[in-house]
C-alpha cells in the first residue's frame, strides 16, 4: 500500500501541492481502513483467546483454593502419623518388614464405648455390646465347620480357635472359648463355658463351671463353682477322666475321679469318689469318701460314709453303716452318712471288711471286725477276725470271733470269747509262776 501511495506521489507535478497533499491523505485513509479489516478478526479471536484463559486460570484459582483446604485436612488427619513416626520404626527386609515401637501403649477398642462407672472387679460385665471387633488376632485364625470367630476385645493365638464372649485369651490350637473373661493357654481342643474360668494345657480339658480351672491332663472336667482339675486321665483311652463337678472341689492326678461333694478333694489313685461335703480321697483305688469331711486314704473299694470318718488303706472297708455287712462280700446295708450318728468320727486302718459302725471307735487291721451300736462310742479293735464290739470304750485286741458287749470291757485275744461286764478277758493259760 505505501508503494502505491509512494508511485502516486512521483507522478504529481511542481505546482500541484494541494492535490498531491489530497490524494496522499485519500490514500493512506484507505490503507488504514484496508489494515484495520484485515486486522480486526485477528484482534478478536485474540481476545476470545484472552478470556478463555482467564477462565482457565479463574477455575485453577478455585481448584488450587479447593486443594488448599484438602491439604489442610489431610495435615490434621494424618497429625497423629506425624507423631506416630517418631514411636514407630520400620526396617525392611527382603518382602517382610520388622516393626518396633518404643515408649508406646497399644490400645485396641471395639468402638463400643466403655463398661459404665463404677468400675471394679465388682462391675465386670457379663452382658459386654459383642460386635466382633476389637480383638488382637495374632496368625491365620483358620476355621473348621462349625467354629465361631466372634466376640470383643479377645486376644488370639494359633489355629482352628472358636471364640464368642469378651475379655477372653486362647492359645494353642482349636480351642472352644464362651465364658466371659476366660482363658484357654496351650493345649488342645479345650472347651470353657464358665465365665472368669481357665484351662491351661492338656487336651480335650473342660471347664464348664464359673471360676474352674482345668490345668494338664486329658478330657478331665472342672464343671463345679470355682473348681479345680490338674493332670490326669489317661492317653489312650479318652472316656478315662476326672471330674470335679462339686463347688470348690479339686481333683489331683489319677484317672476317673470324682470330686462331687462341696470342698471335697480327691488326689490320685483311679475310680474314686468323693462325695461328701469337704471329704477326701487320696491314692488306691474304687474308694468312696462320702460322709461330712470323711476321707479314704489308699486301698481298695474303701467306703468312709459316715461324718469325720476315716479308712487308712486296706480292703473293702467300710465306717458307717448297721453293722450288716457280710465278711467276703461286698453288699450290705450301708448308712447314708446324713443325719446318722452311726460311724461318726470313727477310724479304719488297714485290713479288709471291717466296718466301724460305732461312733468314734477304730478298727486296726484285722477282717471282718466290727464296731457296732448307733448309741455307742470308743470301741476299739486291733487286728484279728470277725471280731465285734458293742460297749461303749470296749476294746479287742485280736483273736477271732470275740465279742465285747459291755461298757469298758477288754479281750485280750483268743476265740469265741464274750465279756461279761467291765471285766478283761485274756487267752493266756494258767499259771503258777508271777507275772515279772
Amino acid at each position: 500500500m505505501m508503494l502505491t501511495v509512494a508511485i502516486l506521489l512521483m507522478s504529481c507535478t511542481v505546482g500541484d501541492d494541494d492535490y498531491c497533499d489530497a490524494r496522499e491523505s485519500e490514500l493512506v485513509q484507505a490503507g488504514y481502513e484496508v489494515c484495520v479489516e484485515n486486522v480486526q478478526p485477528q484482534l478478536e479471536d485474540m481476545q476470545a483467546q484472552l478470556d478463555a484463559m482467564q477462565e482457565t486460570i479463574d477455575s485453577l484459582q478455585v481448584a488450587n483454593a479447593t486443594l488448599m483446604e484438602r491439604l489442610d485436612d489431610l495435615e490434621d488427619d494424618l497429625a497423629w502419623a506425624t507423631t506416630a513416626s517418631r514411636y514407630v520404626e520400620v526396617v525392611e527386609n527382603g518382602n517382610f518388614a520388622d516393626i518396633y515401637m518404643d515408649g508406646v501403649n497399644l490400645h485396641v477398642r471395639s468402638g463400643e464405648g466403655a463398661i459404665p462407672e463404677p468400675y471394679g472387679a465388682g462391675n465386670c460385665s457379663l452382658s459386654q455390646v459383642e460386635n466382633g471387633y476389637g480383638n488382637v488376632i495374632i496368625g491365620y485364625d483358620e476355621s473348621y465347620t462349625g467354629d465361631v470367630k466372634g466376640g470383643t476385645h479377645n486376644l488370639v493365638v494359633g489355629p482352628f480357635h472358636s471364640y464368642e464372649g469378651h475379655g477372653q485369651i486362647l492359645a494353642g490350637c482349636a480351642n472352644n472359648v464362651t465364658g466371659a473373661y476366660s482363658t484357654a493357654l496351650g493345649g488342645g481342643d479345650a472347651t470353657i463355658v464358665g465365665h472368669m474360668s481357665s484351662v491351661v494345657g492338656g487336651l480335650g480339658n473342660q471347664a464348664e463351671g464359673n471360676y474352674a480351672v482345668a490345668v494338664g491332663g486329658i478330657n478331665n472336667m472342672a464343671s463345679g463353682l470355682a473348681s479345680a482339675v490338674v493332670g490326669g486321665g489317661d492317653p489312650d483311652n479318652p472316656s478315662q477322666a476326672n471330674t470335679a463337678s462339686g463347688d470348690l472341689a479339686v481333683v489331683v492326678g489319677g484317672e476317673l475321679n470324682v470330686a462331687s461333694g462341696p470342698g471335697s478333694v480327691a488326689l490320685g489313685g483311679s475310680n474314686n469318689e468323693a462325695l461328701g461335703d469337704q471329704a477326701a480321697t487320696v491314692g488306691g483305688n474304687e474308694n468312696l469318701a462320702e460322709g461330712l469331711r470323711s476321707h479314704v486314704a489308699g486301698g481298695y473299694q474303701n467306703h468312709a460314709n459316715a461324718r469325720l470318718s476315716s479308712i487308712l488303706g486296706g480292703y473293702k472297708n467300710t465306717v458307717g453303716g448297721d453293722g450288716s455287712r457280710g465278711c467276703g462280700t461286698t453288699d450290705g446295708a450301708l448308712s447314708d452318712g446324713w443325719g446318722y450318728s452311726d460311724g461318726n468320727f470313727s477310724t479304719i486302718v488297714g485290713g479288709e471288711y471291717n466296718q466301724a459302725v460305732q461312733m468314734v471307735s477304730t478298727i486296726v487291721a484285722g477282717s471282718c471286725n466290727t464296731t457296732t451300736g448307733s448309741q455307742v462310742v470308743g470301741g476299739v479293735i486291733l487286728s484279728g477276725n470277725g471280731n465285734i464290739v458293742e460297749g461303749d470304750y470296749a476294746v479287742i485286741s485280736g483273736g477271732n470271733s470275740n465279742t465285747a458287749t459291755h461298757p469298758g470291757a477288754s479281750i485280750l485275744g483268743g476265740s469265741g470269747n464274750t465279756s461279761e461286764g467291765n471285766t478283761t478277758i485274756s487267752p493266756l493259760p494258767p499259771t503258777s509262776q508271777p507275772w515279772r
